[in-house]
Formats: structure tokens, C-alpha cells, sequence
């Protein structure tokens, strides 16, 4: 197998486990997934806008989902003090 041929595809690939925190709306008020550091040393820390994203949910009892949008990344506390996210 060329494992090359998949790599000039991609920049970089992260995979996320949401919590409730995440995607529940009765568990928090937010409204955009917490990052990772992996999120950040793939996209580091400048705002990126519209970035074409292909959404995949997968489930050992189900076959994968997929959408496709875009995302943005940025640092909602970057003004904070002491925390980032």
C-alpha cells in the first residue's frame, strides 16, 4: 500500500469525543465545540473562518453519518487572564 497517496489529501486530521458539555443544551449554554490540543496544533492560534469541514458521526450499532459545512476556529477567551478555549 502507498501510504503517500492518502497524505497529499490532508493537511492534518483530529478526531473529537463530544461530552454533554459539547452538544447538551440542559448541560451548558455554549454554542460551539471546546477544542483540543491537538485542534490547536493542527490550526494554531489565529482565527480561521470557513473552513470546509466534512462532519462524521460514527456508532459501533449504526453505519456512519456524514455532513458537510464549515467551521470556524477561534479562541472565545482569548481575552481571558488565565484560560483559553
Amino acid at each position: 500500500m502507498d501510504y503517500g497517496v492518502l497524505s497529499s489529501y490532508f493537511d492534518g486530521a483530529v478526531a473529537k469525543r463530544l461530552v454533554a458539555v459539547d452538544i447538551d443544551g440542559k448541560v451548558s449554554n455554549q454554542h460551539e465545540f471546546n477544542g483540543t490540543a491537538e485542534l490547536r496544533s493542527l490550526f494554531g492560534d489565529n482565527d480561521i473562518k470557513g473552513i470546509p469541514t466534512t462532519f462524521a458521526y460514527l456508532c459501533d450499532d449504526a453505519s456512519p453519518l456524514f455532513d458537510h459545512g464549515f467551521t470556524t476556529w477561534y479562541d472565545a477567551r482569548r481575552k481571558h487572564p488565565t484560560r483559553t478555549e
